[in-house]
């Protein structure tokens, strides 16, 4: 722990004594010492407030004679006050989203990541130039920000990620990978930070709720439809069928909804927070896109007759991002 040293003034009074009641008082003329004690409070490592006493001693004036209006210039004491400089530890991660089996050749095309056993890598999703997520992996530089100001108040690596499985049941799969960071920077904490993994964009950080103490970030690629031959090529639909896209992957999910006779426009595409059991990038909610009070599909399944609806009514799709709820 690094301390600095501050040194701050002050001014002592000239003690002074005075004589009274005849012939027996006298007053004392010889120099005396005074002595004067400051203490400051220091913050400690652990939260408790420790004392910082520190002793000068003052020479202090002769007595000033009765009658003497004399002003003597009080003698200056020096204190020495200690400071502690603040270090903030950052501890989180990045998440991306997993579709398909391990290895490339078995990953989805719109896949954030690559699964390869307990671990996991960026990749570039079969993209000429690549560029999607190749970025992230192992070793990778990553920049701390202060995300109100964008200043760079830390640089580090990834770790090793990890591959990770949030389904709450047995029978199904729900995957993601976690790429973990550490910080230690010399300043006090922002309010909220941001990293840029690779020299990419930067991404938002936000408080964990499934690890306390943790900040975590999404990778949150571009998801749209118009990208999926379901939606671009739907045609028009003379009646609405049966869908199941919850806890799909969003590519699968929204194909699902265009293909039942939905319309998913440009935009209507939704990240909110990532909810217990549901990996991020899977589908989350189906909604009305004119009334997001009206659901059509959730994890309990479909909430309307799909026969009810109007062929090509617009709909909004919830997927998960990699920041969980709470």
């Amino acid at each position: 722990m690094r301390w600095v040293i501050c040194v701050a003034s002050m001014a002592s009074m000239a003690a002074a004594c005075s004589s009274s009641g005849g012939d027996d008082a006298a007053a004392d003329a010889d120099s005396t010492e005074a002595s004067v004690l400051d203490r400051s409070v220091v913050a400690t490592d652990d939260g408790d407030a420790a004392d910082a006493a520190t002793t000068a001693s003052v020479a202090a004036s002769p007595p000033t004679p009765a009658g003497d209006t004399t002003t003597e210039t009080p003698a200056e004491v020096t204190v020495a006050t200690t400071l502690q400089a603040v270090s903030t530890v950052v501890l989180g991660g990045i998440v991306g989203g997993n579709s398909g089996a391990e290895g490339e050749g078995s990953t989805a095309n719109e896949s954030e990541v690559v699964r390869e056993g307990d671990t996991c890598k960026g990749w570039d999703g079969r993209r000429e130039g690549g560029g999607w997520t190749e970025n992230f992996t192992e070793g990778a530089e990553v920049r701390l920000l202060d995300a109100g100001t964008g200043e760079v108040i830390g640089t580090g690596s990834l770790d090793r990620p990890v591959a990770e499985n949030v389904s709450l049941t047995s029978d199904s799969e729900q995957w993601q990978c976690w790429f973990p960071f550490r910080f230690e920077v010399e300043r006090p904490p922002a309010a909220q930070y941001a990293v840029s993994v690779g020299g990419g964009r930067p991404l938002l950080l936000a408080n964990d709720a499934t690890r306390p103490g943790f900040v975590v970030g999404s990778i949150a690629t571009a998801a749209e439809a118009a990208v999926l031959d379901g939606c671009s090529d739907a045609g028009s639909p003379e009646e609405v069928s049966d869908w199941q896209s919850v806890g799909q992957y969003w590519d699968s999910g929204v194909s699902s909804v265009c293909f039942a006779g939905l319309t998913v426009a440009d935009g209507a595409i939704h990240r909110p927070c990532r909810p217990v059991g549901i990996a991020s990038d899977r589908v989350i909610s189906v909604t009305d896109a004119a009334d997001p009070s009206i659901v059509y599909e959730d994890d309990s399944g479909l909430r309307v007759d799909p026969s009810d609806l109007e062929p090509g009514i617009p709909v909004v799709v919830n997927v998960a991002s990699g920041i969980p709820c709470g």
